[in-house]
């Protein structure tokens, strides 16, 4: 037997007021229902396009071509292309044998011959 809202000792105010809030979170609960439906459907999407994908270029369009990580590589990968360059072109200034040599005025006027200034300026 349920008993009238008078007879409990709840108002008519109340009794309204405790609808609405039902009301209010049953609403609540149907919104997030359906977020969480539409997320469901997103990840499904992006599923169906990362199993479409066959190449290198078709993935970039999926995750993107200028977000941090792809800077982070650019960044790491350049700078070992840094570093290593000077290694690779120390043989250019190190490497070659020069045709000319410096002109020591004192060994010249020690009386030294071309080729032991050559041997003393030109070292192996």
């Amino acid at each position: 037997m349920q008993r009238s809202p008078v007879e409990s000792g709840i108002s008519g105010d109340d009794v309204e007021e405790h609808k609405l809030q039902k009301l209010q979170q049953e609403d609540h609960h149907q919104q997030q229902q359906q977020q969480v439906g539409q997320k469901d459907q997103e990840e499904d999407q992006v599923s169906k396009q990362l199993l479409e994908l066959t190449n290198f270029e078709d993935l970039m369009e999926v995750v993107g071509t200028r977000g941090r990580w792809n800077f982070f590589i650019f960044f790491l990968c350049s700078f070992a292309g840094f570093a290593s360059s000077f290694t690779i072109l120390s043989y250019q200034f190190l490497g070659a044998t020069p045709d000319h040599w410096c002109h020591i005025q004192p060994l010249v006027e020690a009386n030294w011959t071309q080729q032991q200034v050559l041997s003393l300026a030109i070292p192996y």
